[in-house]
């Protein structure tokens, strides 16, 4: 059963010395060290349920040492719906399982051929990408902090002069992106 282990620590170094002292107790996966809100880190663990017990009650004792434990837990045998914290676990068993030396036979690399073939006429064929590629930068954009995004507003030369760029505000400088975005696609 996968289940999902959460501590949450009083800024970075705590999260890295929990995560390095996670993995290090049990075969878990690290799924990642979030930043949640100001100097606060999620530090999340991906396993079977006694190996993600075992690396958060070792991540619960040094966070507790170090004087940043905020809280703990672990949730067991993930609902369906969390499935985007399943596919990492199980994406690293199959690579395990997967065999590494195996030759294939002429006609199974001919369909193989053939089905990279089909796949790639599929891919040609024009879609709404536009949406989702804008989408997802506005997500990125809304992600960054503020002097990242003055930085990368400069770099990126946008129709605003140097003195507008640095009094800007976030939301400002998200909109002269995606305007700046719109304008090269289009182009």
């Amino acid at each position: 059963m996968i289940s999902l282990g959460l501590i949450e620590v009083h800024g970075y170094v705590g999260a890295v010395a929990v995560a390095d002292v996670g993995l290090k107790a049990a075969m878990v996966h690290l799924h990642g060290i979030m930043r949640t809100r100001g100097g606060l880190e999620t530090v999340m663990f991906v396993g079977e349920v006694a190996e993600v017990t075992a690396a958060v009650d070792a991540g619960r004792t040094i966070a507790s040492q170090l004087h940043c434990l905020l809280s703990s837990d672990v949730i067991a045998r993930l609902d369906q719906q969390l499935m985007f914290f399943r596919s990492k676990a199980k994406k690293e068993q199959v690579k395990t399982i997967a065999p590494k030396n195996e030759k294939t036979s002429s006609t199974q690399q001919s369909t193989l051929d053939q089905n990279k073939v089909d796949k790639q006429k599929q891919f040609k064929v024009p879609t709404k990408q536009y949406k989702t590629d804008a989408l997802t930068l506005r997500h990125k954009l809304e992600r960054m902090r503020l002097t990242e995004l003055k930085k990368r507003a400069k770099k990126m030369k946008i129709k605003l002069p140097n003195k507008t760029i640095a009094k800007a505000t976030k939301r400002q400088l998200i909109a002269a992106m995606m305007r700046e975005f719109t304008r090269r696609d289009v182009n």
